[in-house]
């Protein structure tokens, strides 16, 4: 007896081709995004970063927020660092590869097909098209200046004429598609390899990053820098009715010799880059008074919230 084996490779094939179609599916795509956006907001919704007495507190098992959400539910799926899970990155690299499927299987192939000129010499051809029209005047040298006049890119061949619009319409999408393919791979790398840290300085001292409050697995990198920054000076602009205009720092990059190796004044949506790393200023207040009594040294007295009855 003997017994034919099925043919392995042509079915990976099939069940291939099956996979990429599933995962270009513009449906899937959408509800990808939707549900990107929704753990997106969740991230912006629920505190980060914060430590597990904050999230007692706050999130209390009884009562619990919604009737389920208490802070043992919150940790267990990660919602107190939603961009780094594991199951928010999968939904990147799922919407990713959706969207380079999308790209291979139908943007590209609808590019190349553009890009080939279809040649019509029969009137059967032209009435099958959504709109044809015949002129019975006119020289074929008008038609060519009018369609050149709407920027048709044209092509002559003996006594017929040939134009067409429109091939950026199906370049347009592949950009988009790339464009959004980068901004995942960014999103994916900050988070695998970024950290956020926070420090509260008081004007005219140095720090370095070491309240570390979140950080990737692979963010030793950008950790633990032989340089430090120096906050030189910190003041606020006020509005004519008083009101807080703007509030600067005057930042230094020190290194270990003590020498400035980058100098830059950062306020709102003006940070300090450098190394890799993006210092922005979060908040302020008042961190200590300074006090000097006729010919005395300077007394710095850090400030402290003092508890009062019934408040």
């Amino acid at each position: 007896m003997t017994s034919i084996a099925p043919n392995s490779p042509g079915k990976l094939k099939l069940v291939w081709k099956s996979i990429i179609r599933t995962i270009a599916d513009l449906k899937l795509a959408i509800a990808l995004l939707i549900t990107i956006s929704l753990c997106s907001i969740s991230g912006t919704v629920i505190e980060q970063g914060q430590t597990l007495t904050f999230y007692q507190s706050n999130y209390p098992e009884d009562p619990a927020l919604w009737g389920f959400l208490s802070w043992k539910v919150l940790l267990s799926l990660g919602l107190n660092h939603v961009y780094s899970t594991w199951w928010y990155l999968g939904l990147l690299a799922l919407f990713g590869a959706s969207l380079i499927a999308c790209t291979y299987q139908r943007q590209w192939p609808a590019l190349k097909v553009a890009k080939k000129w279809q040649y019509y010499d029969q009137s059967r051809q032209f009435k099958k098209l959504a709109f044809a029209i015949e002129l019975d005047r006119g020289s074929l040298k008008r038609v060519q200046e009018l369609l050149s006049q709407r920027r048709y890119e044209l092509f002559t061949e003996d006594s017929s004429l040939y134009g067409r619009k429109g091939l950026a319409g199906k370049i347009g999408p592949i950009i988009v598609h790339g464009g959004m393919i980068v901004v995942l791979i960014g999103s994916t790398i900050g988070a695998l390899g970024g950290f956020f840290a926070q420090e509260s300085v008081l004007s005219g001292n140095n720090f370095q990053i070491n309240n570390v409050i979140e950080e990737g697995p692979f963010a030793d990198s950008y950790l633990h820098k032989p340089w430090s920054v120096n906050v030189n000076r910190f003041w606020i602009d006020y509005t004519p009715k008083g009101a807080v205009d703007q509030f600067y720092s005057d930042l230094s990059i020190i290194d270990s010799d003590g020498q400035e190796l980058l100098r830059k004044t950062i306020f709102v949506n003006q940070p300090l880059r450098y190394d890799g790393i993006t210092f922005y200023q979060t908040s302020w207040a008042i961190g200590a008074v300074q006090v000097k009594i006729n010919n005395s040294p300077v007394f710095q007295l850090p400030m402290a919230s003092l508890p009062v009855e019934g408040d």
